[in-house]
């Protein structure tokens, strides 16, 4: 009877031992994540001209051996994409190829653009601007509004 007792204890430290052990590596695995952080309100663009769509991570935090990728409504290909220290043109939509600038001088912060250029009617709507190293990733979603203006005759 003793010894069914000590296997039953036995078995319940066991659990208790992984139940803890699995805490610590889900805290772990918390206190490494970070959050993407783009505008509140949505940015304003008018057709022909030039927009930028800005994002950074909270907590600030070196970005530059991290992927970013900026996507509309699938992943790939994407409206810009920087990984393994550089642009990747390959993974690239073919509208956007040439049009693009990648703004990377607070990279070491955290904080990154992506001015649009010759922005187009169709290029309004939802963007996202995706960060992840490792197996920790985050996105923030941008809305660019995109006008057209209208010239008035006057007379």
């Amino acid at each position: 009877m003793e010894s069914a007792a000590a296997l039953h204890f036995s078995r319940q430290a066991s659990l208790l031992l992984l139940l803890l052990l699995l805490l610590l590596s889900l805290c772990a695995l918390v206190s490494a994540q970070f959050i993407v952080v783009g505008p509140a309100n949505p940015i304003l663009a008018t057709v022909g001209e030039n927009t930028t769509l800005r994002c950074h991570l909270s907590p600030e935090k070196n970005a530059e051996d991290m992927e970013v990728r900026w996507f509309r409504s699938q992943f790939s290909p994407a409206v810009f994409v920087y990984k393994g220290g550089r642009e990747r043109t390959e993974e690239q939509m073919e509208g956007y190829r040439g049009r693009t600038t990648f703004v990377s001088k607070d990279i070491s912060r955290g904080s990154v653009a992506l001015v649009i250029h010759n922005v187009t009617a169709q290029e309004n709507g939802t963007y996202r601007c995706y960060f992840q190293e490792g197996r920790s990733y985050d996105e923030a979603i941008l809305h660019l509004v995109v006008a057209e203006l209208l010239e008035a005759e006057v007379y």
